[in-house]
């Protein structure tokens, strides 16, 4: 027959008794065992990392609107995956620091090792289309570019899995929320590759800032060309010899004086159980999800904010990430 729920308590106190009398000590510091070795130090419990991961996320929005974004916008923003609350939570921590305290600086941020983290991106260029380049994020090495004029899902696709050939697969892949790298064909062979996908915010370029400074570098360098009745063939040439420039002369104070090239073929590579951190990632995405199961018409925007937010906290938990006071100012391409 089961117990009433005080009937439970009183049954549970008294066994708590009898241990204390059986160990020699009393009830009370049994309780405080109890509570400091709850409380070890160790990692947070999984709500706790992706709470923390959402009110970053909020933060760095907030910041990148000028805290001029509310909270029903950026909630709608951000698919519904972030909370309401958590929102407003943040949004007013914020405010009680307006006038009062300096406002946190964006950290900047260097990945374990070349080889976790790709990014990828477009830059339109003179007389027409566009240039597709991806480069490693820790070594800022450009893996590959091409020139197309026009960019169908299975061409953006194909070119990626041709500098993945070449150079190997990334444990992570940085992309913006073009219908190019939403696509199914491209999503599906990120999957295949095991390699988790990091859409960047909406509106938010600076979080893909390390490729985005190497596209200003790589527009100051073709300036010239494109002011003088340039032709596609011309401006492949001058990015090529950009390409060569950036990668293997131009010494970078935030590599240590060294060359992207030098990082990218020197520094030991990070290791990880790539099945078993993708996984993670995974089922993190589809709790995330079901925290606050999103509207259809907000769906894709959910989707995409769940994969963010997951690859935020498993970069923490495998420690392939480090931070700095001391960030680069990103110079955003258009």
């Amino acid at each position: 027959m089961a117990l009433w729920k005080g009937e439970e308590r009183l049954a549970q106190g008294e066994a708590v008794q009898e241990l204390c009398r059986e160990m020699g000590h009393h009830r009370v510091t049994q309780w405080r065992w109890k509570v400091k070795t709850a409380s070890k130090p160790g990692r947070k419990p999984p709500e706790e990392e992706v709470e923390d991961a959402m009110s970053q996320e909020v933060r760095a929005f907030d910041r990148e609107k000028r805290g001029t974004w509310g909270e029903e916008p950026m909630y709608e923003e951000l698919g519904g995956v972030v909370s309401r609350s958590l929102i407003q939570k943040v949004l007013d921590e914020r405010r009680q620091a307006e006038g009062r305290v300096k406002r946190p600086r964006n950290r900047s941020y260097e990945f374990a090792s070349p080889g976790v983290t790709y990014s990828t991106d477009f830059i339109a260029v003179r007389p027409r289309g566009r240039v597709l380049k991806v480069q490693d994020d820790r070594a800022r090495y450009l893996l590959g570019f091409a020139h197309q004029d026009h960019w169908p899902d299975d061409d953006v696709t194909s070119f990626t899995e041709e500098i993945l050939d070449k150079h190997g697969d990334p444990y992570f892949f940085k992309h913006d929320l073009g219908s190019e790298f939403r696509s199914g064909v491209f999503q599906e062979m990120l999957r295949r590759r095991i390699i988790v996908a990091v859409p960047s915010p909406p509106y938010y370029p600076k979080f893909n800032g390390k490729n985005e400074r190497r596209n200003q570098g790589d527009r100051k360098w073709i300036a010239p060309t494109e002011a003088d009745r340039p032709s596609v063939s011309r401006v492949v040439e001058e990015l090529t010899q950009a390409t060569l420039d950036q990668n293997t002369a131009r010494r970078k104070d935030v590599l240590g004086g060294r060359t992207p090239a030098e990082v990218w073929e020197s520094e030991a590579r990070v290791t990880v159980d790539r099945v078993a951190m993708y996984s993670e990632w995974d089922r993190l995405r589809e709790d995330i999800l079901k925290r606050n199961p999103p509207n259809p018409s907000r769906q894709s925007a959910a989707e995409m904010e769940a994969m963010r937010l997951a690859a935020i906290v498993v970069v923490k938990r495998h420690q392939l990430v480090r931070y700095s006071r001391n960030p680069e100012v990103p110079e955003v391409s258009t």
